[in-house]
């Protein structure tokens, strides 16, 4: 995967070029790169072991049991999670299961009013 050589760099030397090279095949854009973001990415590569493809940690089975209402949202060009993949999976195995998939977005990404809008009427419901 093309991040990790700027994350390997990072992780050995820290400097913050390598941090944004590494945050930039996640956000897509360098607006989305404010100093909160790059701390919290900062703190993540620093103190978490990451693990790059699906999540694994969701059992089918327990989500097929879960009754309340989901929104699912994933970025189109999420270079982590690949949206076609996520969104199929939630469909299979969450049953009152939204779907809405970003396009133009990454992993990390500015959240488009209409989206946000969305939030709160699936909150409301």
């Amino acid at each position: 995967m093309k991040m990790m050589i700027p994350l390997i760099q990072y992780r050995i030397t820290k400097q913050e070029k390598y941090l944004i090279k590494t945050a930039l095949y996640m956000a897509l854009w360098e607006n989305v790169l404010d100093e909160d973001t790059l701390d919290i990415l900062k703190d993540s590569f620093d103190n978490v072991k990451t693990k790059i493809g699906m999540p694994t940690n969701v059992e089918a089975k327990k989500m097929q049991r879960y009754q309340s209402p989901a929104l699912v949202i994933a970025g189109e060009k999420d270079c982590l999670f690949s949206s076609e993949r996520v969104l199929y999976r939630a469909k299979l195995i969450i049953p009152n299961c939204q779907t809405v998939e970003l396009k133009e977005s990454g992993h990390m990404h500015i959240l488009p009013q209409r989206e946000m809008d969305r939030i709160v009427e699936f909150i409301k419901e």
